[in-house]
């Protein structure tokens, strides 16, 4: 059953990331979307990026998969480490509320959010590995 739900993840991963190549190619095709969009030239662009990207996990998924058992003491540490990541991400919005109401901030949208999802993972992942260690 688990092999099984494996498969249908993989196959809605490979249909995600071709859907978003072909709806990047024709939206390019007809000039939609022509405005810079998150450092990208355009939103088609954009789409066909995603699309590669989400192709590529799932292969990358497929080639180095393994079986993990997890128990109910991991989905304790992550449900804490969710919990943590999600009080930092409010207090570190309310800084930024902060900071922009001093002195507006400048960096690009597309480089802040980039920088800002970067920061999430490694909270979540060096919070992830603190509670293991002290659990």
């Amino acid at each position: 059953m688990e092999n099984e739900k494996r498969k249908n993840k993989k196959v809605w991963s490979y249909f995600f990331g071709i859907t978003l190549i072909f709806l990047g190619l024709i939206l390019n095709i007809f000039g939609v979307g022509q405005k810079e969009f998150l450092g990208y030239t355009t939103v088609p662009m954009y789409m066909i990026f995603v699309g590669i990207i989400a192709i590529a996990v799932g292969v990358i998924n497929s080639v180095f998969n393994k079986n993990r058992v997890v128990d109910e003491r991991m989905l304790l540490v992550a449900s804490k480490a969710n919990r943590i990541v999600f009080l930092i991400l409010i207090l570190v919005a309310f800084i930024v509320m902060i900071a922009d109401g001093i002195t507006p901030v400048t960096i690009p949208y597309s480089i802040f959010m980039s920088y800002f999802i970067c920061g999430i993972v490694l909270v979540y992942a060096v919070s992830y590995n603190i509670i293991l260690k002290l659990n």
